[in-house]
Formats: structure tokens, sequence, C-alpha cells
């Protein structure tokens, strides 16, 4: 599904450290998974009951993608592809 830019609405903000490259691997999951759990949160305030949240998750992802990529803010970019390999890792 293609968005165009009217379609795209702002959320909410997300800072992220400046160093973030820096950090440790580890350091990297627990900051997105805190972001995951933030993004969880807004779905479940602002979604209707019986929505696929996951569904909505990703797409407020994969529209956070664009829009970053279109702003050139890469640091984001690539949270936001770390937040998608945490989202699609296998659970046990």
């Amino acid at each position: 599904m293609a968005m165009g830019r009217k379609a795209q609405v702002k959320i909410d903000e997300i800072d992220i450290p400046k160093d973030y490259f820096d950090l440790k691997t580890e350091d990297k999951k627990e900051l997105c998974g805190y972001i995951v759990n933030k993004i969880y949160l807004m779905v479940d305030r602002s979604t209707h009951v019986g929505m696929n949240r996951d569904a909505v998750v990703d797409l407020i992802i994969q529209s956070s993608l664009i829009t970053n990529e279109e702003e050139e803010n890469y640091e984001m970019c690539q949270v936001l592809v770390d937040i998608r390999k945490l989202l699609n890792e296998p659970t046990d």
C-alpha cells in the first residue's frame, strides 16, 4: 500500500541517542524494545478493538521509514530497520 504524503499523519516524536551507532548490540536491542513498547501503547490508545495491532505497527514503521528517508534522517532509518528485525525475530 503506497502512502502519499497527504495520507501520513505525525503521531509522536521518538528521540534516539546521537551515539546510537556506537552502542553495543544489547543496548541497541534494549532501546529498540523500549521504542516498540511505546509504539504499541500508542496504537492501543488510538485504534479500535479488533484491529490487528501488529499490522498497524508495521504500517507505522513503514511510513516512518519513508518519511525519515525523505528527510535524510538515516540514523532513525537504521533504528526503524533494527526495530523491524526485532519484531520479526522468532519467539520461543
